[in-house]
């Protein structure tokens, strides 16, 4: 049995969250990993966590753009940067806080 795009949300299934945009909801992988801005070697700088989360190419149609906001978890974000991982079949979407 070959492995299609309709079959993408496996990828989600275990530790996925809801991902809301536009008035559905897709199952995404959320994480924030931590980043030190303007420090040599991890010392002095700024610690700061950039959420983002991965989505199926697919899971919106159309998918968020820069400056529109989706629900992650229950929190608004703004939709940062939107980037193809891969080959293409997911994408990472960079989320800013809603001030």
């Amino acid at each position: 049995m070959a492995f299609g795009d309709s079959d993408l949300s496996v990828f989600t299934a275990d530790f996925g969250v809801a991902v809301e945009f536009g008035g559905s909801t897709a199952q995404g992988n959320f994480d924030a990993p931590q980043k030190n801005l303007g420090g040599d070697s991890g010392f002095g700088g700024v610690d700061t966590s950039i959420p983002r989360v991965h989505l199926p190419f697919n899971a919106f149609s159309p998918m968020p753009q820069e400056e529109q906001t989706v629900t992650v978890d229950g929190t608004d974000y703004l939709v940062g940067a939107v980037t193809a991982e891969g080959d293409g079949k997911f994408v990472c979407i960079d989320l800013k806080a809603v001030s």
